[in-house]
């Protein structure tokens, strides 16, 4: 894995980064979402003002309508459509907050493989689906009619990532510091699965609890879900199977991990330890680290781009780009 160039733009910390057809998007502590054309030009073809001191904690597009971008920042989730003239795009025509109080912060987003509903989750421990269908945009000029749901209180601690599975029409993961990680029917509201992660045979950071900071599902029906935690591990998920957990990676990454992406039977995964780590994750055989290299600062995120290029958001104002090795 070798780095191949910098975006640069922001005038602070990248925060969150996230992919958009064939573009990149990021968030940054400045208050803005930056659209990236690379490997066409290193400068940001567009700039999303969403607030001063309004750091932008997610982004996420609709892979069936992509012009469609999706930002939370404090305690509110807007969308904006990209194919609108102007830095300042289009506010999202619903402005409720999702989460319980001002205090509670939006910590990620997701939205399904139909671009049918959007998945939040924050601080308080609430998770909350929107439907995001004609009928419910239609609805949108009255905000009290908007349709969506919100299962509260469901972990006992900050839910850190929610995700998507792929091939299921109502199956949503949820995963918090309280170390569990919840599978759901939003349709009913109800959970399907609990996994806990607080369980490992031989890591070395047993003083750090295993957090779910990040989840990530494989691009494929009912795939895997693999799983970043405070303790350093990586995790990965089979929720089909009778042992949930089916491998994990341990002793890599000196302190947390926080972010995880999948490529094909592979991973990388960034932590504050300021490491990339790239992973064999063959169905077949345990998880197994294959390349360590260091970014330089704690890694807050990270995107894999159609097996081909990584990106990565750091506490630097420049987005890392890397290419793994085949």
């Amino acid at each position: 894995m070798n780095g191949v160039g910098q975006l640069s733009g922001h005038q602070g910390e990248v925060v969150s980064i996230g992919a958009c057809d064939r573009c990149i998007l990021s968030g940054g502590s400045d208050g803005t979402v930056r659209l990236w054309d690379w490997p066409r030009g290193l400068r940001s073809v567009k700039c999303v003002f969403v607030g001063r001191r309004q750091p932008v904690s997610g982004v996420f597009s609709s892979e069936v309508e992509p012009h469609r971008l999706f930002v939370a920042s404090d305690c509110v989730v807007r969308e904006y459509d990209l194919r609108k003239e102007g830095v300042v795009l289009q506010e999202f025509r619903w402005k409720k907050s999702l989460s319980s109080s001002p205090e509670d912060e939006v910590n990620s987003l997701a939205v399904n493989e139909k671009g049918t509903y959007l998945a939040s989750c924050d601080d308080a421990g609430d998770v909350a689906v929107l439907d995001l269908s004609g009928a419910a945009a239609e609805s949108s000029r009255n905000p009290n009619a908007i349709r969506w749901k919100r299962m509260r209180k469901c972990h006992s601690n900050i839910v850190s990532s929610v995700v998507f599975r792929r091939g299921t029409d109502w199956e949503l993961l949820s995963g918090s510091f309280d170390c569990t990680v919840l599978g759901w029917d939003f349709g009913r509201g109800k959970t399907t699965s609990m996994t806990d992660v607080n369980v490992a045979e031989d890591s070395t950071q047993v003083l750090n609890p295993p957090f779910v900071h990040k989840l990530c599902a494989e691009n494929r029906r009912r795939g895997r879900v693999a799983c970043a935690l405070g303790s350093g591990d990586i995790v990965i998920l089979d929720l089909g199977s009778s042992e949930p957990i089916v491998s994990r990676g341990s002793n890599v990454h000196l302190a947390a991990a926080t972010t995880v992406a999948w490529g094909t039977d592979r991973l990388i995964s960034g932590g504050i330890d300021s490491k990339l780590v790239l992973w064999k994750a063959d169905p077949s055989s345990a998880l197994e680290a294959v390349q360590t290299i260091r970014h330089g600062e704690k890694i807050n995120d990270i995107v894999w781009k159609h097996d081909s290029y990584v990106y990565v958001a750091s506490q630097s104002s420049t987005i890392g780009i890397y290419k793994p090795n085949e």
